[in-house]
Parts: C-alpha cells; sequence; structure tokens
C-alpha cells in the first residue's frame, strides 16, 4: 500500500511538474532576466535562459528572446569571443523572429561586438590563421582577403571528411560559411562535379526537411572567383512563414573543393550575393 502511494505521488508530482514546466517558459525568461540584471549571476541566468529554449518547442519567438539575452549577458560578462558565437546562432537559428532581429540592427548590437572583438584581437583558431586581414587554411592552404566588414569568428573540422570557416560581417544579417577539404580531380571533370555538387546540396536541404527547398533556374551562373571554376546559385525554402535565401557558391581546383554559403531572409538576397560574392572572389589557392 505504502509503495503505491509513492509511486502514485511521484507520477502525480512528476505530471504537475511537466504540466507546470510547460506553462511557465516565460516565467523562466522574466527568471532569467531577473538573476542577469538584478541578482547580476550572469552564469546563472545563462543556465536559465537555454532552460528556455531547451523547453519553447513551438514558440520560437520566445526561444530566440532567450538567445537574445545569452548574447547581451555574455557581453555584459566580457566574454566576446562567446557572444559573437552566440550571436551567429542567434541570427542563425532564428533570423525568421523580425521582432529580435529588429532589436539586434536597432541596438547596434552586431557592431558593438565587431568593434569589441577586433580590439580584443584575433580569435582562437585551430585549422589556420588570421594576419593582417587574410585568412590562410593550413590543410589546403587557401587564402581569403577579408572584405572590409568581414572577419573569421572560429574554425574546425565539419562534416564529410572537411573543415569549415566561420565568417560575418558587422550586419548582424550577413553571416556566412566556407566549408572545405582537399581533392583530386581532372580540370576537365570540374564543371560536371560543380553541378554534382549543387544537386547534392538540394538533395541534402530537402532531407533536412526546409519547407519547400528549391533552386531558383534563373540564378545559377558559372564564374571564375580568383581564376578557380566555381558555380553560384539562389535557392529559397519557407521557415515559419518567413521567405528565406540560401546563397551557394561551389568553388573548385584540381587539388580543393570549397563550398561558401548563407542564408538571410529574403528581402536581403541582394546585400547577401554582394557581400558573399565580395568574399568568395578574395579566395587565393596553390
Amino acid at each position: 500500500m505504502i509503495s503505491r502511494f509513492i509511486a502514485t505521488a511521484a507520477l502525480a508530482l512528476s505530471l504537475l511538474a511537466a504540466s507546470g514546466f510547460a506553462q511557465t517558459a516565460a516565467q523562466l525568461l522574466q527568471k532569467g532576466i531577473y538573476t542577469q540584471q538584478t541578482a547580476g549571476d550572469v552564469d546563472a541566468a545563462v543556465r536559465i535562459y537555454r532552460q528556455v529554449i531547451a523547453s519553447a518547442g513551438s514558440q520560437r519567438g520566445l526561444a530566440a528572446q532567450a538567445q537574445f539575452q545569452i548574447v547581451g549577458a555574455l557581453r555584459q560578462k566580457g566574454d566576446l569571443a562567446a557572444a559573437s558565437q552566440e550571436l551567429r546562432t542567434l541570427v542563425t537559428d532564428y533570423r525568421d523572429q523580425k521582432e529580435v532581429m529588429a532589436s539586434v540592427t536597432a541596438q547596434g548590437i552586431g557592431e558593438g561586438i565587431f568593434r569589441a572583438a577586433q580590439a580584443a584581437g584575433p580569435p582562437s583558431l585551430t585549422q589556420g590563421t588570421l594576419e593582417g586581414g587574410v585568412y590562410r587554411h593550413t590543410l589546403t592552404g587557401m587564402e581569403i582577403t577579408l572584405p572590409p566588414g568581414w572577419t573569421v569568428t572560429g574554425d574546425g573540422l565539419y562534416s564529410r571528411g572537411g573543415e569549415m570557416v566561420y565568417l560575418w560581417n558587422r550586419n548582424p544579417y550577413l553571416v556566412a560559411n566556407v566549408w572545405l577539404m582537399p581533392d583530386s580531380e581532372a580540370a576537365a571533370d570540374i564543371p560536371r562535379l560543380l553541378e554534382g555538387d549543387l544537386d547534392y546540396r538540394v538533395k541534402e536541404r530537402t532531407i533536412w526537411g526546409l519547407a519547400g527547398y528549391r533552386v531558383r533556374p534563373e540564378t545559377v551562373k558559372p564564374w571564375l572567383p580568383g581564376g578557380r571554376q566555381a558555380l553560384s546559385a539562389v535557392a529559397e525554402f519557407d521557415a515559419n512563414g518567413v521567405k528565406m535565401i540560401e546563397y551557394l557558391t561551389f568553388v573548385r581546383s584540381e587539388k580543393t573543393q570549397i563550398f561558401f554559403y548563407g542564408t538571410v531572409p529574403a528581402a536581403y538576397v541582394t546585400q547577401c550575393q554582394a557581400f558573399l560574392d565580395s568574399v568568395t572572389s578574395k579566395i587565393r589557392l596553390p
């Protein structure tokens, strides 16, 4: 009898806790803000904000606000490297949340972190070096001269045996990734391989479940950044009712394959193309 009572009580408490947790995600956010701004415990506040993100479910606006608060908390702490990474997560994962993105722009958060990070010195890199505005990737020898406003926030190992370089512009809507790895291909095969790269990307994104992901046929263009064969295209998809675009550029040489990409709301497609083309055009391969 006692064991049954204990089991029943435990079940009731767990259901009550689950129900209360689901109902108080917004209250958790307020608790985090209080902990950060009034109690002054930034680390505890960040932990609470992460709880909000984990429990928000379909409430993406709430999750975006929590991610926004994480950026602010890390800025308050003075951890600019972590703040820039969390800002990147905010812009990448929640760019469809217009109110939060408007706050980022209005408060100059991207610009502030950009300037402070520059003053603090170069980021910690493991797969390459950054000197005088030039990033050099160790494994492939690729070099990118960063256009004004761009910086490297990090690099590391990534999928399919490649490595990733993370770029961003002081405009908080513009972030870019560069995936690359050594390869060995005949020059005559490169145009066909570039078309295959684009097809692979579309299939991959479809498998990932991006709604309506498709390449706009009129945007597919071959070109020669840095004298290397490349293929660019604009893809579009829907993210919670917001029309998004992904700008894709595939570059290949006989020794290396590279994939540049950035994702922004459709209204920023022109700026995204201009900025990413300016980055891609600065590549140099041995």
